[in-house]
């Protein structure tokens, strides 16, 4: 974005009229830019203006706040490093892009009604939004990242092509309204830090979504119910929110394939409709205590999928439900965990490489092992039987046997 003004006719541009900047189509020099927001030269020439840095000493854009007020032709708008004495009081409806960080004041223009804007940046701004979107048809991102005073995201409806929504580190957002459930065009929706939100849609229906995430978002007790299949998502990122559970709908979530709920201290139980996501190839759980599933195993999952289990205070029971969905787990970590009995259904599990029991100080009982495992580590767990501690060793000894004729071979292959 930052070289979209500069790539568009260079040394050119400043050859349009060297003395008058206000009759350039282009304008990115900051002398030429202060002098035109600050002595209200605007012209209906200025077609882009890029304010990317100051210098020390001129830190601060001292305007009226009318000096975009004779640009009726400027589309591309964008301030990156810059402090204004005020908020504008106008901007132009025809822009196309409103790229301006730290934008200076809690409202836009009363008479801003930019029907043909596509991009809206206002990340680390002043700015509340207190009404509704509408007729912004043409809008397709919108980033209001790290806005302090953002408490609450109002009615979208009418800006039914989004498709990149960012309100990262709004540290003060509270309520996100039910209309961003249903924009069928949103592709990638984050509220990650949003330590302070407590209200999302009720309701999601996102056909084209493919990234969410509420990271972060330590005061978020819900997750929307799932109206719909949606077979275009692919990542789900709710680390250390306070969810308490997850619905049943998750199963429409279809086109799924990684899910992180590490911390969700929370959470205690999951929906067995996950075991029938068909591209789930990733679960991180790691610290979500007193799993459980929610109902009685109904499906069982086909994916070869790696599942992140540490510290998640998980019962024998539990271990053998996850055992039995999803049998061709790959990578398995129940690290820091208390049950006592690995069971004996393990065996089953014939593409599982890599199996992590470190500190699991509870577990007495290794009733088997899956029989293509690379790695298997007990690390500290202190309470094994010497039946299984001799099993354990068996399984050592066979690879170390494996090993040394792996390596015999390799040798006397190399030496002919």
């Amino acid at each position: 974005m930052h070289d979209l003004l500069k790539d568009m006719g260079g040394e050119i541009v400043q050859q349009e009229s060297p003395w008058h900047p206000g009759k350039r189509s282009r304008l990115w020099f900051y002398e030429d830019v202060l002098q035109i927001l600050e002595e209200n030269m605007g012209t209906d020439e200025i077609k882009g203006i890029l304010l990317d840095h100051l210098p020390q000493g001129k830190e601060i854009v001292r305007w009226s706040g009318w000096a975009f007020q004779k640009m009726k032709s400027l589309r591309i708008l964008i301030v990156k490093k810059a402090s204004f004495s005020q908020g504008p009081k106008h901007l132009p409806n025809c822009l196309r892009v409103l790229d301006w960080r730290g934008y200076p004041s809690r409202s836009l223009p009363p008479d801003f009604h930019p029907k043909k804007l596509a991009i809206f940046n206002l990340a680390d701004s002043f700015l509340i939004l207190d009404k509704p979107f509408q007729n912004l048809e043409c809008l397709t991102i919108m980033d209001l990242s790290d806005s302090k005073f953002l408490t609450e995201i109002p009615d979208f409806s009418g800006v039914p092509n989004l498709r990149k929504l960012y309100l990262d580190n709004c540290y003060n957002l509270i309520e996100v309204h039910d209309s961003i459930g249903f924009l069928g065009k949103l592709e990638e929706l984050s509220a990650a830090g949003c330590t302070n939100l407590i209200t999302i849609p009720h309701v999601m229906k996102l056909t084209s979504l493919r990234y969410l995430s509420f990271f972060g978002c330590s005061r978020l007790t819900r997750f929307p119910e799932i109206l719909g299949i949606m077979e275009n998502i692919s990542f789900i990122n709710l680390w250390q929110t306070a969810l308490q559970e997850l619905p049943c709908s998750m199963g429409n979530l279809v086109g799924l394939e990684s899910l992180n709920i590490m911390e969700c201290i929370c959470l205690n139980q999951l929906p067995c409709s996950i075991f029938s996501l068909p591209r789930l190839r990733e679960v991180e759980a790691e610290g979500c205590l007193g799993f459980k599933f929610a109902n009685d195993l109904s499906t069982v999952s086909l994916s070869k999928i790696r599942l992140y289990l540490g510290s998640c205070n998980l019962s024998d029971a539990f271990i053998f439900t996850c055992l039995s969905g999803f049998p061709n787990v790959s990578f398995l970590d129940l690290s820091y965990n208390n049950f006592t009995i690995l069971p004996e259904c393990i065996k089953e599990c014939v593409f599982l490489k890599t199996l992590l029991l470190q500190n699991c100080k509870h577990l007495q009982e290794i009733s088997g092992l899956p029989p293509n495992a690379e790695e298997i580590d007990a690390l500290n767990c202190t309470s094994l039987s010497f039946q299984s501690s001799d099993l354990l060793m068996s399984q050592l000894f066979v690879w170390a046997r494996t090993m040394r004729l792996c390596c015999s071979k390799s040798y006397e292959l190399f030496s002919m």
